[in-house]
């Protein structure tokens, strides 16, 4: 399992943007700068260690298929190059034989929840998802405290894990899900990884409040739970998102039925987790996420258990957004209803191929650049909004910085790739994913 997983954590992130020949900087690096591939703590003077992945197939997801014959060089932090295998490589180079291999991007899970019910098993869930592939995940709902702190761990090399995206606490009606459906009783639970809002007011405070603990985004439930739970004031709605805008935060908001979605857009939010569980999308819905540049995260692994139209209503639905060309974004909501850790982003994709995704549309990148229908965003960064983002972590941990500048044209002319930190030390590969 451990060289399957070499395989998948070497995040080569061709298909943000570029052609895929050359590499860009790893996150917080800036393009161009003296050493941009080394670690601000190592010595001074030593030279950098270079990496060599012979024999491999690599899958950019860039849209030129697979390349095969290929020499993948890695000097420091910095994927340097993927050329035709000369029989030639750099001295002193580390060379690792990936032969019958693949060589793909690092995928990301954009819905998960990992710190609520067993904080002792954690640390098995972060070897899991990096066992399959998993370099990136998006925490959207656990205790803030806890996932904070393993977000922070992993950013400083301290933790074994996937790059964590981390929204902490999610705001929900009193008596509405997951507190009056997976957790009635639970008040520790509650209190800690739920805000509980009915006035937009109060509501505003909170997401302030959250801001100032350092969470990345914000996440609402807008549910009835089919008749079985409160739903949240639209007005309380508007008061998150506009808030949470003017602190420089995205919104993320969990739906099952299109009148959800509908509110969702009124407001104004940026995503849609679930979407459309209890009935497709209509015509002037899915004009308006397009227009809006909404992207949906349909969790079909998780949802596919409760929605009353069935697993095969569901793709049927997901094929309208594709073809719709709506912003579309890869996650499980693992490990609620027993999906497992990583594995489930698997099953993900094949669900995305059913409805007429191609490959590599569904890990990440529209081959033609064109609409409808839309790519698959297996990153964070969705809807029109490019993936690369310029350096903005301030000399302090970028997920502390809750200024998110959108990059302008020009900002992405390379590839960025994934951090290699420690990948040359046997026994240690540790992966992050570019913002």
């Amino acid at each position: 399992m451990r060289r399957f997983s070499l395989c998948l954590l070497l995040t080569l992130q061709f298909a943000a943007c570029g052609s895929g020949k050359f590499a860009g900087t790893v996150d917080g690096g800036q393009d161009g700068g003296a050493d941009a591939g080394t670690d601000a703590g190592s010595d001074v003077g030593l030279p950098e260690p270079v990496l060599v992945l012979r024999g491999a197939t690599v899958f950019p997801a860039s849209g030129e298929g697979v390349l095969t014959g290929q020499v993948v060089t890695v000097r420091g932090e910095r994927i340097d190059s993927v050329l035709p295998d000369t029989g030639q490589v750099p001295a002193n180079a580390t060379v690792i034989d990936l032969d019958g291999l693949f060589l793909m991007p690092g995928l990301i899970d954009n819905h998960v929840h990992i710190a609520t019910y067993d904080l002792e098993t954690v640390p098995d869930t972060m070897e899991t998802f990096l066992d399959w592939g998993v370099t990136s995940v998006k925490d959207v709902c656990s205790r803030l405290d806890e996932i904070l702190d393993l977000r922070d761990q992993i950013a400083r090399g301290e933790t074994f894990g996937p790059r964590i995206v981390a929204v902490g606490p999610a705001f929900t009606a009193p008596d509405g899900h997951p507190a009056a459906t997976m957790w009635p009783g639970q008040d520790d639970l509650i209190a800690n990884a739920l805000r509980l809002v009915q006035d937009p007011d109060l509501a505003r405070q909170e997401v302030g409040a959250l801001a100032a603990a350092g969470v990345d985004q914000i996440k609402c439930v807008m549910t009835d739970c089919f008749g079985n739970c409160a739903r949240m004031d639209p007005a309380v709605l508007d008061a998150i998102v506009d808030e949470a805008h003017a602190l420089g935060f995205r919104v993320m908001v969990h739906t099952d039925d299109p009148a959800d979605v509908t509110a969702v857009l009124d407001a104004n939010a940026d995503g849609v987790e679930h979407g459309f569980v209890a009935g497709p999308p209509q015509a002037d819905q899915l004009q308006r996420l397009v227009q809006q540049g909404v992207f949906v995260v349909p969790t079909l692994s998780v949802v596919k258990q409760y929605a009353p139209v069935g697993l095969d209503g569901l793709i049927n639905h997901l094929e309208m957004l594709r073809l719709a060309g709506v912003m579309v974004a890869l996650g499980t909501d693992a490990d609620n209803g027993g999906v497992p850790y990583g594995e489930s982003v698997h099953q993900e994709l094949g669900y995305f191929e059913q409805t007429g995704y191609s490959p590599t549309e569904a890990h990440g990148r529209n081959p033609t650049g064109s609409s409808p229908p839309g790519p698959v965003r297996t990153t964070r960064n969705s809807g029109t909004r490019k993936i690369c983002r310029p350096d903005r972590s301030g000399g302090q941990s970028p997920h502390r910085s809750h200024s998110h500048p959108e990059p302008q044209d020009g900002d992405c002319q390379r590839p960025r790739v994934a951090s290699l930190p420690g990948c040359h030390r046997p026994g240690r590969i540790r992966s992050q994913v570019v913002k």
